[in-house]
């Protein structure tokens, strides 16, 4: 017998009233010889289950059904409408009753937070950390009694800013922390009326069992049930008669079901991968009641998964049993993820070693490539001085985010930053929005103009493209680096400046000397000190940091949990040549992030010139069907032979090169520091 009615509690159905239901339908099915389900949508569970109910969140006015089976399924019907359309009937008498309910189902969720190899700690919505369990002590080094009623930002010294700032940034990463590496997640629930931050902490170094334990078990009974859906890892609970009573988001991902199994019997699951691979275990588990901490199970053709399987025990009655189960293919992402971190901090290290050690502000600027660690080093020691700096590179690689970051590693770094791009001004224009205007200089100035020169005082002015200024222009644009004086047009005396002068083209200057088109004593009045911006294609070493970093800015914008690429992915993207530069590369990703469907970026979604790119034989790459450069070649066949063979000795002798050509070359194309 089934029936569709409208809810009638204000509140909803929340863990108390799911408490109080799932008691009651107990006692209904006792007296009437029943079974209850309760189905919103396409999901039906048993309305015994506080935790299920809870799980379908049905609210105020939501219609749901009520499937009863039994001989006396009309008479249960008439007591379970009661249930949901009088919300006097939940205001309960037996106290004692609900709490043993509340108790039970509290007892269950606190038995399966205990089973997962994550701390938890939860803040509100004021950002006071109101809950904290034994694993979280155990990673972070501090005991409840510090941690709980305090904020993060007072319970975090300086040298562990790493977790601190990852959690205050609202971002979801691995990080190094309490001499641990973590992976850190946080998501924004909503619980006890208000929007919470649920974070969890995972030690990935070891990889052991935690075991969990909450504080103040009534304080917290209302978070148990979402704490479970945040979860990474799959959680199924089977009660002792080998019905399913709980699963997360996670275990249906993982085998591809939904809360539709709930209420049946593991040999009634509709997956056949639970059927033949796992649920027999669990089977036998229940008979035997001999419980496993990991075995691995291949559940797909290069899928395996970890399950680990206890017993739940209620006042020392066994009751069921709880799988955990987490797959490996993550793990060893976390694995391939830290040893890549591992490798990154050893070239960090090598970096702090040597006598000039980077400015903070230039770590907007991604790679450990010798090409931009050489440019690098020359900006940091030119940024405290007032030199003027001209920066070359094709488009895309840069060139504006280099000049702010000398800039802000500048004494000069409280003034303003100015830029210019001298290519977008009009030709007539141009000198009114370097030097300015006095009223009535020419038709249409209306009033008087400050330039850009001006409005950089005790600053920086970045002039952008400088290859585009008229020669006309040129020759004033000399005087002010000359004397630094500006005159307006129009103007009758000149003004003094006080700015720093960073330029920036992608033409060969030199050439246009010799064409006429540039001023041979502007060019060595800028030529100060010149610093060249490799391309992406000289740097491909960097493509697997630049890829992390840009792919960890989409999700902060998007706020959305980070994606990864596959690593068919990766070997696309270090063929491809990228002539857009770095510009191209974190477009293309965007592009990438924004079609993917799922957390993993795969080549479906890229561009066809980048898919275009072929290997043949291992080395040999054609682009659209043609040859690249000879040097393209040579640094694979390079890097190849560094690979198999380890050494630039053992590299040479297999090449019929000399030892130290490798060594050149090798750094050369970026592939030794």
């Amino acid at each position: 017998m089934q029936k569709t009615i409208r809810v009638q509690i204000e509140k909803g159905i929340h863990a108390r009233t799911a408490a109080f239901i799932s008691g009651a339908t107990g006692n209904i099915n006792r007296e009437y010889s029943t079974e209850v389900f309760i189905r919103k949508g396409l999901t039906s569970v048993p309305a015994t289950s506080m935790l299920a109910l809870n799980y379908l969140k049905i609210k105020n006015e939501d219609e749901i059904e009520i499937v009863i089976k039994g001989d006396r399924a009309s008479e249960a019907m008439v007591a379970m409408e009661k249930l949901f359309l009088n919300e006097n009937n939940l205001r309960i008498t037996d106290l004692e009753s609900f709490d043993k309910v509340l108790d039970a189902n509290s007892k269950r969720s606190e038995f399966i937070i205990d089973q997962m190899q994550s701390g938890v700690l939860y803040l509100n919505k004021n950002k006071v950390i109101v809950l904290v369990n034994e694993s979280t002590e155990r990673i972070t080094g501090k005991s409840r009694s510090q941690l709980l009623g305090n904020t993060l930002e007072s319970c975090f010294s300086e040298h562990e800013r790493g977790l601190f700032d990852c959690v205050q940034n609202f971002e979801s990463r691995k990080v190094m922390a309490f001499n641990k590496y973590l992976e850190c997640s946080q998501k924004s629930v909503q619980i006890d009326s208000g929007t919470g931050t649920m974070i969890t902490l995972r030690d990935v170094t070891t990889l052991v069992s935690l075991n969990n334990e909450l504080a103040d078990v009534r304080a917290v009974r209302e978070r148990l049930g979402h704490v479970l859906e945040y979860l990474t890892d799959g959680v199924a609970v089977v009660d002792n008669s080998g019905v399913i009573q709980y699963v997360n988001s996670s275990f249906c991902q993982l085998f591809k079901v939904d809360t539709s199994i709930l209420g049946t019997k593991l040999c009634d699951t509709p997956s056949s991968v639970l059927c033949s691979k796992l649920m027999p275990y669990l089977t036998d588990i229940l008979e035997t009641r001999e419980f496993f901490d990991s075995k691995i199970f291949e559940i797909e053709p290069d899928k395996k998964v970890a399950v680990s399987v206890s017993g739940l025990d209620m006042d020392d009655e066994f009751t069921g049993v709880i799988g955990i189960f987490t797959e490996l293919n993550t793990m060893r992402e976390l694995v391939n993820k830290l040893n890549a971190a591992e490798k990154k901090v050893e070239t960090l290290e090598k970096k702090l070693k040597m006598a000039s050690p980077l400015h903070a502000a230039f770590k907007c600027l991604i790679g450990d490539s010798r090409a931009l660690d050489e440019a690098l080093r020359v900006a940091t020691r030119v940024a405290n001085t007032s030199a003027t700096v001209l920066v070359t590179g094709e488009s895309g690689t840069g060139k504006e985010l280099f000049a702010k970051a000398i800039h802000e590693a500048s004494p000069r770094k409280d003034g303003p930053f100015i830029r210019v791009n001298c290519a977008a001004i009009p030709e007539n224009l141009i000198e009114s929005e370097l030097f300015g205007h006095e009223k009535g200089s020419f038709t249409g100035a209306i009033s008087q103009r400050i330039g850009k020169f001006e409005q950089a005082q005790n600053g920086t002015i970045f002039l952008d493209e400088i290859g585009e200024v008229p020669l006309q222009t040129q020759v004033k644009l000399l005087r002010v680096l000359q004397e630094f004086e500006v005159d307006r047009v129009g103007g009758q005396k000149p003004v003094k400046v006080d700015v720093r002068v960073i330029t920036a083209t992608n033409k060969n200057l030199y050439e246009m000397i010799q064409k006429k088109t540039f001023r041979e004593d502007l060019y060595y009045r800028l030529n100060v000190i010149p610093i060249n911006l490799p391309p992406l294609r000289d740097r491909m070493g960097d493509i697997p940091l630049l890829v992390e970093f840009f792919l960890e800015k989409i999700a902060l914008r998007e706020r959305s949990d980070k994606k990864f690429i596959s690593s068919e992915v990766l070997e696309y993207l270090e063929a491809y040549s990228w002539p857009g530069n770095i510009r191209e590369l974190e477009n293309t990703l965007i592009r990438a992030a924004t079609l993917s469907e799922g957390m993993h970026i795969e080549s479906d979604v890229l561009p066809h010139n980048i898919t275009n790119v072929k290997k043949i034989n291992g080395l040999i790459r054609l682009v659209d069907g043609h040859l690249l450069p000879i040097e393209a070649y040579e640094k694979e066949i390079i890097k190849e032979a560094l690979r198999l063979y380890g050494s630039f000795n053992k590299a040479g002798k297999a090449l019929g090169l000399t030892h130290r050509t490798v060594g050149l070359k090798a750094k050369k194309y970026g592939l030794v520091d």
